[in-house]
């Protein structure tokens, strides 16, 4: 069955909250539309994977959003739903930061961008490790200065991949993502 607004509403009225059907059903029809995109995304036709890989990042939104613009009167069902989009919340941060983890073993290279390959200077080459690295601290510090943050990325991205893959080896085991400046300079007897 396909729910649209009166077929869920029919489902609901039918049956318990929590029935395990009903929420199975709900929960596959949700999920099939992005576990498309996420196949699609790996297209080769560019337009086909640029617009997948843009529906996955909204994709977030359409579980959120419909709890937190619906005005809602009665203080019970609020408190109910602040509980409930907070779980969510806490819910994916908690499967980004284990992809994010995940990811720092990835020493591929990423592409550049075909409209960066003759830009002067050239783009520092990135690797899997080195942006989910990075996104992790974003994740972990949203409210690190911007300027602060863009400086030590960009002295962290400067430096060798020797001494990066250090970097993240210690924070993934020590849980520090924002690293001392003096971790970003060369040697002192190199400088």
């Amino acid at each position: 069955m396909i729910y649209d607004e009166k077929s869920t509403q029919r489902a609901v009225e039918g049956s318990s909250p929590s029935s395990p059907d009903l929420v199975e059903d709900l929960r596959a029809q949700a999920h099939a539309p992005f576990r498309a995109a996420a196949r699609l995304a790996e297209s080769d036709d560019v337009r086909i994977a640029t617009h997948a890989r843009t529906l996955l990042a909204y994709g977030v939104e359409v579980a959120i959003a419909p709890m937190t613009e619906r005005r809602v009167v009665d203080p019970l069902l609020r408190s109910q739903m602040i509980g409930a989009v907070t779980a969510a919340a806490a819910d994916l941060r908690q499967r980004a930061e284990a992809f994010l983890r995940s990811q720092m073993a990835d020493r591929s290279l990423i592409p550049v961008p075909p409209a960066l390959r003759y830009a002067e200077p050239p783009p520092v080459p990135r690797r899997v490790c080195d942006h989910a690295f990075l996104t992790m601290r974003r994740l972990r510090h949203p409210d690190e200065e911007v300027i602060v943050r863009i400086v030590d990325e960009r002295m962290f991205e400067n430096l060798p991949a020797a001494r990066k893959d250090a970097i993240i080896a210690d924070a993934l085991e020590t849980d520090r993502w924002i690293r001392p400046r003096e971790e970003y300079l060369p040697p002192k007897e190199e400088r």
